[in-house]
């Protein structure tokens, strides 16, 4: 009887497995290595994990924060397979494919009385020489910012 019982286990645990291989050769199971940069993961990637999970319930995902820079160097290394980083901030490496996948807007809070409050809508050029405040959590993208700031205020000045 117990012979009988692991017989009929190990020819469950077979055919589980000859399902897998199958699923993985139609690239339906397997692994997947996602790098995000939480501000702008926060935007879509939800959503994005609910609808990967219908389609491909026995792949293993894997999230993991990256600053634009180290996603790029972990895709080059085979350790990612694939990164959502900010562009045009990162130089991306040509043997890359990069597609938009996003084009966010970015807000500015600014204090009563501020000589720019009133207008409906502002440039990174007008605001490249004002202080700015960002959250600690943050600071991966605030190098971000202080990049885009900086170009915007040497094409103002230029």
């Amino acid at each position: 009887m117990k012979a009988c019982a692991a017989a009929r286990q190990i020819l469950s645990r077979v055919e589980r497995t000859a399902q897998l291989a199958q699923a993985a050769s139609r690239g339906e199971a397997g692994q997947l290595s996602v790098a995000i940069l939480p501000p702008i993961g926060g935007l879509f990637l939800p959503a994005a994990i609910r609808a990967f999970r219908e389609r491909f319930p026995v792949v293993d995902l894997t999230i993991l924060n990256l600053l634009p820079q180290e996603q790029i160097t972990a895709l080059m290394d085979r350790r990612i397979d694939l990164g959502f980083v900010p562009l045009p901030v990162v130089e991306v490496n040509p043997d890359l494919e990069c597609e938009p996948v996003r084009q966010v807007e970015l807000m500015v809070a600014l204090p009563p009385g501020h000589r720019l409050a009133e207008q409906p809508r502002l440039t990174l050029r007008r605001l490249a020489d004002e202080p700015f405040v960002v959250f600690n959590r943050l600071k991966a993208f605030l190098e971000i910012l202080r990049k885009r700031f900086a170009k915007a205020s040497d094409e103002r000045r230029g």
